[in-house]
């Protein structure tokens, strides 16, 4: 992704401020959901692009599981 002219991955972990608690690929291997500690959940591709996320609203989950039906 290219941002103020430089170009950044956005599923780096270099968030400095929460620790991965769960993160699990999908059945085709081609997406990856991240959760971590502070309730923020990421999904990406395997290109190493963010294809959606929240941010502190599940700060009561431990564990992810992904359920895909493009498989």
């Amino acid at each position: 992704m290219l941002q103020k002219n430089v170009w950044i991955e956005e599923m780096m972990n270099n968030r400095n401020k929460s620790n991965v608690l769960s993160m699990q690929w999908s059945h085709c291997g081609q997406k990856i959901a991240i959760l971590y500690a502070d309730g923020t959940i990421i999904v990406g591709g395997v290109d190493g692009n963010k294809l959606w996320g929240i941010e502190s609203v599940f700060k009561d989950f431990c564990k992810l599981q992904v359920r895909d039906k493009s498989y």
